[in-house]
């Protein structure tokens, strides 16, 4: 089923079918964050892919974890004359896709730091990305300037995907400053993830805020949040 998954995934991603391919990803996840975030660019960003370059054939192998929900296929995708690992985390129940990572190997709520990664698709993970592919609220922003150069991209799409899933709550408390909203996104996602150098005080410094501010907004975001290792986002 896995190689199915990856095979419809990327197919639909190299014919630039932008309507199919929000169809295969789960919503509320990083998958769908990278698309909002990138447009029909989002997968292949999210592996580190070069700007226009597009996949062009796969190998896949796909394994189950007891420590998670989600299954993963991981592989390697050929675009021309460069190859890039990936890895697809999927629902086994609906069979849609709720993370697109760059790497090679089973990933659960904790992720690996990029910056062990080679190259060139490092370097992509912090710099030299496309521009959104659409209009930004605040705290987003906020996430997208800070999360990236600090942690890379998996984790900011992670941070991202846990904002808009409750940013446009009617019972979300106006007035909030959205840096203090975002550095405490960003240590709570952070530290589900495994993160090095996630704390209170590194965080809140890092959004130029105060660690109490950011503390203090904590419980009612988890509170909306739920996070957990089985839903790290």
């Amino acid at each position: 089923m896995g190689e199915k998954v990856a095979m419809e995934f990327w197919s639909v991603t190299g014919q630039g079918n932008l309507r199919a391919l929000r169809r295969l990803c789960a919503p509320e996840s990083p998958a769908t964050a990278a698309i909002r975030l990138y447009g029909i660019s989002g997968p292949t960003t999210a592996i580190g892919m070069a700007a226009g370059e597009r996949p062009e054939s796969l190998t896949s192998a796909t394994w189950a974890s007891d420590d998670s929900d989600l299954a993963g296929t991981c592989g390697f995708l050929d675009a021309g004359r460069a190859r890039y690992n990936y890895l697809l985390r999927w629902h086994p129940d609906t069979r849609l896709v709720a993370e697109v990572l760059p790497f090679g190997s089973w990933v659960s709520a904790r992720l690996p730091s990029p910056r062990w990664l080679f190259g060139s698709v490092s370097a992509r993970m912090f710099d030299g990305l496309p521009e959104p592919d659409c209009d930004l609220d605040p705290v987003a922003v906020r996430l997208r300037r800070k999360v990236l150069p600090a942690h890379g991209l998996p984790l900011t799409l992670r941070c991202l995907a846990a904002w808009w899933r409750i940013s446009g709550g009617p019972e979300f408390p106006a007035g909030r400053r959205p840096s203090v909203l975002a550095a405490a996104i960003h240590r709570m996602v952070g530290y589900r993830a495994g993160e090095a150098g996630i704390t209170h005080d590194a965080i809140a410094a890092l959004h130029r805020v105060t660690a109490t501010e950011s503390r203090a907004i904590t419980p009612l975001l988890q509170a909306r949040l739920r996070l957990s290792p089985e839903q790290p986002w």
